[in-house]
C-alpha cells in the first residue's frame, strides 16, 4: 500500500537523523535530503487529485461506491453511522474523505 508523506515533513524527518548521526550543518542536511528527493523523482502529495465517491448502479455492486479517479470500491456505511451513532446527514466523503490512492473525496468549502 503506498503510504502518501507530504516533503516538508520526509525534509524534517531525515534532517533530524542526519544531524543527529553527523552532527553536521543543517542546511546541509536539509540541501542533501531535497537532492535525494529530486533523484528519485519524489511527487508532494500536494499534487493530490480531487475527487469524488460515485454510488455503483450494478445490482451486484449495490451499497458499493467508486473513487472517480482510480476505481476502488469502498461499501456505504453510512446507515450504520446514521443508526449506532446519530449523524443523521453523514455522507460516504465523511466516512471516506481521502481515498488510498490519494484524492481528496471532501467537498470544497463554500
Amino acid at each position: 500500500m503506498k503510504i502518501v508523506i507530504d516533503k516538508e515533513s520526509i525534509i524534517k524527518a531525515f534532517t533530524i537523523a542526519f544531524y543527529a548521526v553527523t552532527g553536521g550543518d543543517y542546511s546541509d542536511v536539509k540541501d542533501a535530503v531535497k537532492e535525494v528527493l529530486e533523484k528519485i523523482g519524489y511527487e508532494p502529495y500536494e499534487e493530490k487529485q480531487k475527487g469524488k465517491w460515485i454510488g455503483e448502479t450494478d445490482e451486484h455492486l449495490k451499497g458499493m461506491y467508486r473513487c472517480s479517479v482510480c476505481g476502488r470500491r469502498v461499501e456505504d456505511l453510512t446507515d450504520d453511522v446514521k443508526i449506532h451513532i446519530g449523524w443523521e446527514d453523514c455522507t460516504v466523503a465523511d466516512i471516506y474523505p481521502f481515498c488510498h490512492c490519494g484524492a481528496d473525496m471532501r467537498k470544497e468549502e463554500v
